[in-house]
């Protein structure tokens, strides 16, 4: 009985004595469990931070080509402005000295706005009587002169008869004083080819372009001439 119960003291102090490294292995495992989850848990924090920045510096970017974009739309503007206000200090001022009464100096040529309208062969035979043509136009420059005359003269920009036409050659468009035809200001879509269209309106549609339109047709107009 006493060999029984020194038996039964040993196997109890043997399983007491395992249980503590069981326990401490245990706890290891579980801080290494802990441990392993924060780091996940950090690394995923980190990714979303650094999703957070890109989105961040996307929008910085957006903003500044918007900013970019603004800056060059508003300095066109400026251009445009300062353009249109050169040509309206060109009109107001331009010397009329060497031109008669009536009529605007511009380079080297006088113009004159014909307020009454006509038809564009009534326009041209008028223009003749002055030794005038309907006027040409060579470049953007003078065209955005030809403009401004007729917005001083009438608060806007009705349609206008100058000195283009394809009424000798089909689809060849010629100026009425024999000057080369080397600038084109034709609104979209324009010259239509039709043959009942055979005249250049100027101050056409939305981009107050040129138009050919039926000679038939009363439009106001400008005549041209040089200076001697």
């Amino acid at each position: 009985m006493a060999m029984m119960t020194i038996l039964l003291l040993l196997s109890a102090a043997l399983v007491l004595g395992n249980a503590k490294p069981l326990q401490e292995a245990n706890d290891v495992d579980q801080l290494l469990a802990f441990e392993a989850k924060g780091v996940a848990e950090l690394h995923e924090l980190q990714q979303v931070q650094e999703e957070e920045q890109q989105v961040q510096e996307e929008e910085q970017e957006v903003q500044e080509e918007v900013q970019e974009e603004e800056q060059e739309v508003q300095e066109e503007e400026q251009e445009v402005q300062e353009e249109e206000q050169e040509v309206q200090e060109e009109v107001g001022v331009e010397s009329r000295s060497l031109c008669p009464s009536g009529w605007t100096k511009y380079g080297s040529r006088c113009l004159m706005f014909v307020r009454g309208p006509s038809t564009w062969i009534e326009a041209e035979r008028y223009c003749v009587h002055f030794g005038a043509n309907l006027a040409s136009v060579h470049n953007s420059q003078e065209y955005h002169f030809l403009q401004e005359l007729v917005r001083s003269h009438t608060n806007g920009f009705p349609g206008t008869w100058i000195g283009g036409s394809d009424a000798v050659y089909n689809k060849i468009w010629l100026w009425s004083d024999g000057s080369r035809f080397d600038y084109h200001g034709w609104n979209p879509g324009e010259p239509s080819n039709n043959n009942r269209e055979r005249c250049l309106e100027m101050n056409f549609g939305v981009h107050k372009r040129w138009n050919n339109k039926p000679c038939h047709y009363t439009l106001p107009s400008i005549c041209s001439k040089r200076l001697c």
